[in-house]
């Protein structure tokens, strides 16, 4: 199978990207800043943690995105050996569009001892719908519900993925997902061409913007 890439994000899709939003994509493809509050068994941390889609190619008939690498944590006594770059950003090496079945995956490398994974976002299923795949946990949709987000309102789907749950805004991406050990990332705030405000709450809650400012985030692993 033929593979093709990497292109700059910055030399594609200038004109697709409008005031419009998102229209469902997790992220935006122009290389803008996602930026994301840390939580921990439901009580919230200090840390933001950031990401962005860097690079872009095709598989077949589908779209690629690939994520930044960061430096991950090394469970080591050597000084040296305390970080490594790891293959994987927060939600995996890369962000896929299967056109054929006009859904999301976010898919893993294979890393460090942890299989390779992948998570299917299928952002159009029908609520109370749900999805069984072979290489993706079944995923359900919970709900499809109208939030504010940023001041205004959104269409929010959310998905149950195996055990994991996953909130896809309509205009914003992505704004909730999981991390391992009871963690979870929340979009607080994005920088880049397309600057937006955002800090997601519970479910049914309103969200009001966040200072833009990076000023603490970093593009580590949240167990360092």
């Amino acid at each position: 199978m033929r593979h093709r890439y990497l292109l700059p994000l910055a030399l594609l899709l200038p004109a697709a990207l409008s005031a419009a939003g998102q229209n469902w994509r997790p992220f935006r493809p122009n290389g803008d800043v996602h930026a994301y509050a840390l939580s921990r068994n439901g009580t919230a941390t200090d840390t933001v943690l950031t990401l962005r889609l860097d690079s872009a190619g095709v598989r077949g008939n589908d779209s690629l995105y690939f994520f930044n690498r960061f430096m991950r944590c090394v469970k080591s006594t050597e000084p040296k050996e305390r970080w490594r770059k790891s293959r994987n950003n927060q939600f995996g090496a890369r962000l896929r569009y299967e056109v054929a079945a006009k859904a999301y995956w976010l898919e893993w490398a294979a890393e460090a001892g942890q299989p390779a994974r992948n998570v299917l976002l299928p952002v159009f299923l029908k609520q109370g719908t749900t999805l069984t795949c072979s290489t993706s946990p079944t995923v359900t949709a919970i709900s499809r519900t109208v939030r504010t987000l940023a001041g205004q309102p959104d269409l929010v789907v959310t998905l149950r993925v195996g055990m994991e749950t996953y909130e896809v805004s309509k205009s914003y991406g992505l704004i909730t997902g999981p991390l391992p050990n009871g963690a979870n990332l929340a979009q607080a705030y994005r920088t880049g061409r397309a600057a937006h405000g955002l800090v997601s709450g519970a479910p049914g809650a309103a969200e009001e913007p966040a200072a833009a400012a990076t000023a603490g985030a970093r593009a580590i692993d949240s167990d360092c």
